[in-house]
């Protein structure tokens, strides 16, 4: 199904009601939109975030990165970026 929507003169989209509803986009919510190569968008479902945590670990679990593994990549960077504050404090220092 194809809607419309106007753009205001700050660039605000309004996403028709249906729109939101089917996608279950609720005021405040954060979405995603998606510009292919051809310049087409598409406005993604809001990503629930203990969902895509779920499903990250699961993903880091199947590519052998285990808790043991993830704190010692985090002892070993260097550059500080965060990574190692959140691996130190999900998993602690090594023994």
């Amino acid at each position: 199904m194809t809607y419309f929507s106007s753009v205001t003169s700050k660039g605000t989209i309004t996403v028709p009601a249906k729109v939101r509803k089917q996608l279950g986009i609720k005021p405040g919510m954060m979405v995603t939109i998606e510009v292919n190569k051809k310049g087409n968008a598409e406005i993604m479902r809001p990503v629930d975030i203990e969902d895509l945590r779920k499903r990250t670990a699961e993903h880091l679990r199947k590519m052998g990165f285990t808790p043991k593994k993830l704190r010692e990549m985090a002892e070993n960077y260097q550059n500080g970026d965060g990574i190692t504050a959140h691996v130190l404090e999900k998993y602690g220092r090594p023994s």
